[in-house]
């Protein structure tokens, strides 16, 4: 098995810094507020969504490419 992307450390560290930016901006928001923000879908999508301000449909097209190269 090819080891992952996210293994390297640098990364690694990005996307742990990202989520905690993300759950501390979520921590004031209301329950309904949280919802609406994760529309139903995926949380780490959404939350991908939330630090980089890219669409949900762009990190899914994006995960979706990047699996088919595997």
């Amino acid at each position: 098995m090819a080891r992952l992307s996210f293994e390297k450390r640098a990364l690694l560290l990005r996307t742990v810094e990202a989520f905690s930016v993300m759950y501390d901006d979520w921590e004031t928001l209301s329950a309904e507020e949280t919802q609406e923000r994760i529309g139903g879908g995926d949380i780490m999508v959404a939350g991908l969504a939330h630090v980089t301000g890219f669409k949900e449909e762009e990190i899914i097209s994006a995960a979706v490419r990047q699996a088919k190269k595997r």
